[in-house]
């Protein structure tokens, strides 16, 4: 009866130290600092929409740590408020990867990125068929109901060289040179580092520059200022 009695009162007595220390932060995960788990970029970059957030995930469909964040990404991404606005932009770091990066502009040009996004990224990942020619490309998009002498036209229309080289722009003034990496706001850079390691830490870092922006765009529309991109 005594050992019961004292496994109660040390449960009990673990609650209220545990509520106390919760109440005090003691056990919330620490703020995340400018260089270190996240970078405050030198200039920030303009936003499509600047009276909203923008968050830009930036993949390369060959990369295992993007393809382990996707679902996680697309969970967070369907529950976000309308004050967000959320885009992929692939990374252009090299000819493999410019390949594939044309490849979701053409989806995305054709409003099918929604719906191939995921698949493609199995395709690469797990089924090692790397989609590395336009013919093996337009073979696949054709599974998904995707007219094949359409997507070829529009892989190689100007319409989506114009798109990449203006990412690659965008890009260079990111800073990336690894990925994942995501862009809040055209001011933040977050990707795994030393002390951001797994999908749930980069967007607890991602969601604390969200509120640290909408406190920011809050403030201007407040004071009736312009946001500062």
């Amino acid at each position: 009866m005594r050992r019961f009695f004292m496994a109660g009162l040390f449960a009990v007595t673990a609650f209220f130290y545990l509520n106390a220390f919760a109440q005090v932060g003691v056990l919330a995960f620490p703020e995340p600092r400018a260089g270190k788990e996240y970078t405050i970029l030198d200039n920030p970059v303009p936003t499509a929409e600047p009276n909203k957030i923008e968050v830009t995930e930036i993949f390369w469909y060959g990369c295992p740590h993007c393809f382990h964040l996707e679902p996680i990404i697309n969970k967070w991404a369907s529950n976000l408020p309308e004050d967000i606005h959320f885009v992929r932009m692939p990374a252009l770091a090299s000819k493999l990867w410019s390949i594939h990066g044309q490849l979701f502009v053409t989806l995305d040009i054709l409003k099918a990125e929604n719906k191939l996004h995921s698949a493609i990224f199995e395709s690469i990942q797990t089924r090692k068929n790397l989609l590395l020619s336009p013919d093996e490309m337009a073979n696949f998009v054709a599974e998904y109901g995707i007219d094949k002498q359409k997507f070829l036209n529009t892989y190689n229309s100007f319409g989506v060289q114009t798109v990449l080289e203006k990412d690659k722009k965008l890009l260079d003034k990111y800073g990336i040179t690894g990925v994942p990496a995501v862009i809040v706001n055209g001011k933040y850079r977050v990707e795994y580092n030393d002390t951001v390691l797994e999908p749930q830490s980069l967007l607890r870092i991602v969601n604390y520059l969200i509120k640290k922006e909408r406190a920011t765009l809050t403030n201007h529309q407040t004071s009736g200022a312009e946001p500062t991109n």
